[in-house]
């Protein structure tokens, strides 16, 4: 299903785009300010792709579900870039979900592979990705363009467990077109451009953290990214 550029006659453009398309534009304009670090559009762009080879390195490829479990937030908020940029979808986990939970989550939702911090018994049987390999990769300047095309508007690009209130959790699937959709809607109420700066420190497994990073990338704003909720930090 094509390369870059390949489904803009639906009226979207898939999110795999959205850093090329913001560096292509506005190069320089900071994407993400992280853990002390500015990081602008190209090098966000430098980075999903770096990412993204070294996920085709762990045995990654187009159309697998990719689980995280990681305490690290920015390696999570560059993942979201990386799986687009790959071709395949992103399952991020809630540590809190007690294990039986979450290891029925991750087979309902049919996970290929984990990239978790040192968690014994978890994730059995899913093929693993270092996730220390990864933040390495975010610490280099190496240029580096995985294999395959890029994500399509109809592929799954995120998979989101449900709250699980009547029940146990369920993987909701989203394709590039729904998260598209989400953002052209929200920011005609929202505008967004660059300059912007949105604060996001609501946790990366759920839909409110995550349309922040996503509203931002495509309006070529920029996020502040925290480490989870702090209301000292906040003020």
């Amino acid at each position: 299903m094509g390369g870059y550029g390949s489904a803009r006659h639906h009226g979207y453009l898939p999110p795999a785009e959205w850093p090329r398309s913001a560096d292509q534009d506005s190069p320089h304009a900071p994407a993400l300010y992280t853990e002390g670090t500015t990081v602008d559009y190209r090098a966000l762009l430098a980075r999903a792709e770096r990412l993204a080879v070294g996920l085709e390195a762990g045995g990654v490829g187009r159309g697998a579900l990719v689980a995280v479990a990681v305490d690290t937030v920015p390696l999570l908020a560059h993942l979201v870039h990386a799986t687009a940029r790959l071709g395949c979808a992103l399952l991020p986990l809630n540590p809190a979900l007690p294990r039986a939970t979450r290891e029925r989550l991750l087979a309902q939702a049919g996970a290929t592979h984990l990239i978790a911090d040192a968690q014994p018994g978890m994730g059995d049987g899913l093929a693993r990705v270092a996730p220390d390999a990864l933040s390495s990769l975010l610490q280099t300047e190496a240029r580096a363009r995985p294999s395959g095309p890029p994500g399509a508007l109809d592929d799954v690009h995120l998979v989101l467990a449900t709250s699980g209130t009547t029940g146990d959790p369920k993987g909701v699937m989203l394709s590039g077109r729904n998260l598209a959709a989400a953002v052209e809607g929200a920011v005609r109420r929202l505008p967004l451009g660059e300059g912007d700066l949105w604060l996001d420190c609501l946790p990366l497994f759920h839909i409110g953290g995550l349309s922040i990073l996503y509203r931002c990338a495509r309006q070529r704003a920029a996020v502040l990214l925290h480490q989870g909720f702090d209301a000292g930090r906040l003020v």
